[in-house]
């Protein structure tokens, strides 16, 4: 069985004062929204973006990594959303990381079903822009609150 690799995007410069960095994980295996998520992430030069492109790699990730942030797709190639999350929440019980679904499907029952099975958040694609660097700043300041520099 092959090792699941994932794929580390640099952060952007980090500057000066700024010791912390903000590993986010993305769960996705669609390349456009990849590329989008990269130039959207590049928006906070704290955040460290790592990609993983199925379950599989995501749980990898999450173990090697701890990110503080999963942005997760619901529909990946080998897995729903709603199983993957049972699983990632099963490794990591007490880790403190924030867990938000990323999808197009925006009916209520979906969103419900999302925070019903352990997610903190839902966001709806095509992503806003806005919505997603208010997300990195409120996990920012949670870091920054709890690691004063």
């Amino acid at each position: 069985m092959e090792t699941p690799t994932v794929q580390v995007i640099a952060a952007a410069p980090t500057p000066p004062g700024r010791l912390r960095t903000l590993p986010v994980l993305y769960v996705e295996d669609n390349e456009v929204n990849v590329i989008l998520m990269q130039a959207m992430a590049g928006k906070r030069p704290q955040v460290q973006l790592l990609v993983a492109r199925s379950g599989a790699e995501a749980v990898a990730a999450a173990r090697q990594t701890r990110p503080l942030l999963v942005l997760m797709d619901m529909n990946l190639g080998d897995c729903h959303g709603t199983e993957l999350i049972g699983r990632m929440r099963t490794e990591r019980p007490d880790a403190g990381t924030m867990y938000v679904a990323v999808s197009a499907e925006a009916s209520s029952e979906q969103i419900n079903l999302a925070l019903r099975h352990g997610f903190d958040r839902y966001l709806t694609k095509p992503l806003r822009l806005d919505a997603l660097l208010a997300l990195f700043d409120e996990l920012d300041q949670k870091v920054l609150g709890a690691n004063p520099i």
